[in-house]
């Protein structure tokens, strides 16, 4: 195989365990600010709304999180049919914590919350001629005793108003209408599913580039060493191979939670009211360890790692050494190093940003095309 290919096969494999970890961060981040249920509730609430919302920003919401730990949260009001939703009771018995909202909402789950707003209120012999008219708009109390009606959007009214009479026309019962709002409800949480995975990708990027920026994960400088250093090329194409032999890199749960225990939770440091994150660092034993863990073996990798230049001696010997102004004088050329290295991370961000399981795949054809 030729030299070429065999760098771009070991930087892969750098990749593929860096993404891991990248992925661990992001994990145990998001549970921990409850982003997947924040972004779940926008997608949901939105969903019984006319006018077109505001995008999701996952970015930002890391910041309205520390604004909301520093300044206190407003109670949420209930405005639309979407609150409401939340609002019930049930909903609320399946939420992690009282002030977070749940990061799954089975479908049945959602179907009795419906039932109970909605279905439960519209007589059974209205069924078979059955208008918007019909369906009534819910009556929400407030925790003042207040009472007001809240508006359902005639669009929602047209999709439930469709479903009971087709369940009607076909002769169904109440629990087939059922069955018929959890099957728009799978199709509408498959997309939620695909704009939660695009939308992280902008903090998976994030968290990347700060792990690349502390381990000295620089790709333009890990492609000259490794296509110089046969060795270290030699070494991580062995173990690349050997990676390429698995059905996935996908860790179950138990290893999930070891490596977060030694990785995640000694960069994520959380408290009531402050999110400190320290990047793992990425170097010859934090590849080894995740390593292992794929193979679900005790095999070492044994690879000249110090010649890689990874953690953040790395980046401390890159400062020393490249300095623009020095003696004040103006040095162009370590002015181009600079441009280099902010190339480099940026370059291993964006790989991180892709995923292990991007990588494993790409991996696995360049081993059998070689």
């Amino acid at each position: 195989m030729h030299f070429l290919l065999q760098t771009v096969i070991a930087l892969i494999f750098i990749y593929i365990i860096s993404s891991i970890v990248n992925s661990l961060v992001v994990e145990s981040l998001s549970q921990w600010i409850n982003l997947r249920g924040d972004f779940l509730r926008y997608h949901l609430t939105n969903f019984f709304k006319v006018e077109k919302p505001k995008q999701f920003n996952p970015l930002w919401r890391i910041v309205y999180w520390f604004k909301n730990r520093l300044f206190g949260k407003r109670a949420n009001q209930v405005k639309n049919f979407g609150d409401l939703i939340y609002d019930h009771f049930l909903m609320k018995k399946f939420s992690r914590k009282r002030k977070e909202y749940p990061n799954y909402i089975d479908p049945k789950l959602f179907s009795s919350v419906i039932y109970d707003l909605i279905l439960k209120e519209i007589p059974k012999e209205k069924f078979a001629k059955l208008t918007i008219d019909d369906i009534p708009n819910p009556v929400h109390t407030d925790k003042e005793g207040n009472k007001g009606v809240v508006p359902i959007p005639d669009a929602i009214k047209e999709i439930i108003k469709n479903t009971i009479l087709k369940a009607s026309k076909l002769e169904k019962n109440l629990d087939d209408i059922a069955l018929e709002i959890e099957q728009v409800y799978n199709i509408y949480m498959n997309r939620v599913t695909q704009w939660y995975k695009s939308q992280m990708k902008w903090i998976l990027f994030a968290v990347g580039l700060l792990i690349a920026s502390f381990s000295n994960l620089d790709t333009i400088n890990l492609f000259k060493i490794i296509r110089g250093d046969t060795q270290v090329r030699d070494e991580l194409f062995v173990a690349a191979e050997k990676l390429s032999k698995l059905e996935t890199v996908e860790l179950n749960d138990e290893q999930k939670e070891v490596l977060i225990a030694e990785l995640v939770k000694k960069s994520l440091i959380k408290t009531d009211t402050v999110l400190l994150i320290y990047p793992p660092e990425i170097n010859g034993e934090t590849i080894g360890k995740v390593y292992q863990f794929l193979l679900k073996s005790d095999e070492e990798i044994s690879p000249s790692f110090s010649n890689l230049e990874l953690g953040p001696a790395g980046v401390k010997q890159f400062f020393n050494k490249e300095r623009i102004f020095e003696n004040g004088s103006f040095n162009g050329s370590a002015l181009w190093q600079w441009i280099l290295k902010l190339m480099g991370l940026f370059v291993t961000a964006v790989a991180l940003s892709y995923g292990a399981t991007f990588w494993f795949d790409l991996l696995k054809k360049l081993i059998r095309f070689g």
